[in-house]
């Protein structure tokens, strides 16, 4: 089975994190209100003839046109949170995409050493990864996880310490069968009081900074969820 040729013949998606995930601090009044990345990433694939179906447990508030509210993404999470979450979410649901953009409260409320952050963000990915897989039906083929947004104080250089870390743990999932791909958010978006940003709900990317990351988690052919691999 191809991705994204599912049970529905709907690409299955989840949309797995904390508040930027939800979609805290887009601006008001479009069509992406509070879904962050989300809807804008609905509509890219929309337009690319890849219709989605995202999936998780939790909605939040939204405009009347958003078609996709279902997600996995809890404002103040830490990524012992969303794995816990995680563990119930992923055997119901059985995405074959999941999008993980995880560590920024861990770096940014507790101050927690990179290589720490590293090691639950490792056994996170390792976790939804196995629990993913099933014989003949849906399973998870993909997880993205992102190189985090800047934060806007002086546990950025947690953020950098961690994102440096990242790829390479990316690819000793890849060497071990497992297709996890590296997406460069700290870099699409930039420092924290530039104009991609929600300056009054930092460190929360605003629409424009959203429809930047909905690009980054789309991809390009031979990437992303147009990776060649699976269509």
């Amino acid at each position: 089975m191809g991705l994204g040729a599912g049970l529905t013949g709907l690409l299955t998606v989840c949309p797995m994190g904390d508040s930027i995930t939800v979609g805290a601090g887009t601006s008001p009044g479009d069509s992406t209100l509070n879904t962050g990345y989300r809807n804008p990433l609905w509509v890219l694939g929309q337009n690319a003839g890849i219709p989605m179906s995202f999936q998780g447990q939790n909605t939040t508030s939204h405009d009347a046109s958003v078609r996709q509210i279902y997600h996995d993404g809890v404002v103040g999470d830490t990524i012992a949170m969303i794995k816990a979450r995680a563990q119930v979410s992923v055997p119901i649901h059985y995405p074959e995409v999941l999008l993980l953009h995880a560590g920024t409260n861990d770096a940014n409320i507790f101050s927690t050493p990179a290589p720490t952050i590293l090691a639950s963000l490792d056994d996170l990915i390792l976790n939804c990864w196995l629990q993913g897989q099933r014989t003949g039906l849906n399973r998870l083929k993909l997880i993205e996880v992102a190189q985090i947004t800047a934060l806007p104080n002086g546990n950025n250089s947690i953020v950098l310490a961690l994102n440096a870390l990242i790829p390479a743990m990316a690819a000793a999932h890849r060497a071990a069968g497992r297709n996890v791909q590296v997406v460069n958010m700290y870099d699409a978006l930039g420092d924290p009081f530039g104009s991609n940003f929600n300056q009054g709900s930092p460190p929360h990317p605003n629409a424009a900074g959203s429809q930047i990351m909905a690009t980054k988690w789309f991809g390009t052919t031979g990437s992303g969820l147009l990776c060649d691999w699976g269509r």
